[in-house]
């Protein structure tokens, strides 16, 4: 169980990487607005988001001795 959560967290903190950082920023780097941030801030907090919670899960599931 372990084993599999980790290899499903460690494929989505690469796509995350790669999304937020690479090919996704061409996808929204657009002169418009979302809640008066700039579309591209908004894309890059998203994906520092989804960091965040991988991180979380895999210090609350993963590296907690037994």
């Amino acid at each position: 169980m372990k084993q599999r959560l980790g290899h499903i967290l460690t494929i989505v903190f690469v796509i995350a990487m790669i999304m937020g950082v690479g090919p996704g920023v061409q996808l929204v780097n657009r002169p418009e607005s979302v809640m008066g941030l700039p579309l591209l801030y908004v894309w890059g907090l998203l994906w520092y988001a989804v960091h965040i919670v991988i991180v979380t899960t895999a210090y609350l599931y993963l590296w907690r001795r037994d």
